[in-house]
């Protein structure tokens, strides 16, 4: 059957986005992959959010992540600053400090509402309460941003570095370990707490996370969480590996989905996501999301009509083998 996306082959798109070798310290297990689409116009997307929403009846199946360049890892902030042989101890030194020197200015920068802890509430001293914060203000976490919209998610892939290509991270949320409850105090992330986040020994479960109290810019975004107990853990690895372990071959479960958007289909995609009020301003509330705005609109005045723009290619593409374990 002729498609216009493909599973593209280990000569189309580089080795690294598609095998993640699996050396966790605690198993030795076989190669995981992602798989991986190259995405040919704006209707092969469409397929693909409309194959991806039939399942989402009543709940969310999916979460979604755009990063702008598909060479960039699935890394946290906090990991990228460490070099490979930071030790787990080490690396939660760092953590904890940084913790600890948001925490104590916080209030001199933030709405009393917005301080974690202060009004009470389920959940309201959890750790990961600051460590969300932080990541919204640019600081490094462990954390990494998801939304439950794709085109949010499409948006963060396309918005800048023009000249590479992006990629839409998509994970079935059955590859995370979803005992992650948020039913009280009593129930509260009742297998992590600040203790057991703590620990330098390696349990590389990777789990989503909502805050008790949203920000306006998370809200916009459809925003939410992934992290592990272990600071050190390979987030894009371990889901991979999730996914690989739950994959049936009867039927297409969309576990884990990297799709890539060429760099040529960024501004077409970019205008596109515009005519849906998808844009800077309406995902970062405030003056900086008016400034990304401006930044996106003259990005655009200054690019090709969408009617000039490179013509899409027309001869078939067959999908071809997926990169699989």
């Amino acid at each position: 059957m002729t498609n216009d996306f493909a599973r593209d082959s280990p000569e189309v798109v580089d080795n690294k986005a598609l095998e993640i070798a699996v050396a966790s310290p605690i198993a030795s297990h076989p190669v995981a992959s992602w798989n991986v689409i190259r995405v040919k116009s704006w209707a092969t997307f469409e397929q693909l959010a409309e194959k991806m929403l039939a399942r989402r009846v009543g709940r969310d199946f999916h979460v979604f992540r755009g990063q702008a360049n598909a060479d960039w890892t699935l890394r946290p902030t906090l990991l990228r600053l460490f070099p490979e042989e930071v030790s787990p101890v080490e690396a939660l030194s760092v953590e904890a400090a940084a913790k600890e020197a948001f925490r104590a200015q916080a209030h001199l920068h933030l709405a009393s509402a917005l301080i974690p802890g202060l009004f009470g509430g389920p959940g309201s001293h959890f750790v990961g309460e600051w460590w969300s914060l932080m990541q919204h203000h640019g600081a490094p976490t462990r954390l990494l941003d998801w939304s439950h919209s794709p085109w949010v998610a499409l948006y963060f892939a396309i918005e800048s570095h023009a000249d590479a290509d992006g990629a839409l991270f998509i994970v079935d949320k059955s590859c995370l370990a979803l005992n992650f409850d948020d039913d009280g105090d009593k129930g509260y992330r009742r297998d992590l707490n600040e203790k057991v986040l703590a620990r330098s020994s390696p349990s590389v479960e990777i789990y989503p996370y909502s805050p008790a109290r949203m920000s306006a810019r998370m809200a916009a975004q459809q925003g939410l969480f992934t992290m592990s107990r272990y600071i050190l853990a390979d987030q894009e690895r371990e889901i991979a590996q999730a996914a690989a372990k739950g994959r049936r071959p009867d039927v297409d479960l969309l576990l884990a989905q990297k799709v890539i958007i060429p760099a040529r289909l960024k501004i077409e995609f970019l205008r596109r996501l515009r005519m849906m009020n998808i844009t800077g301003s309406s995902l970062f509330p405030g003056i900086d999301g008016l400034g990304r705005s401006l930044m996106e609109s003259a990005r655009l005045a200054s690019a090709a009509p969408l009617a000039q723009s490179a013509p899409q290619p027309t001869e078939p593409t067959e999908p071809t083998q997926a990169h699989r374990p």
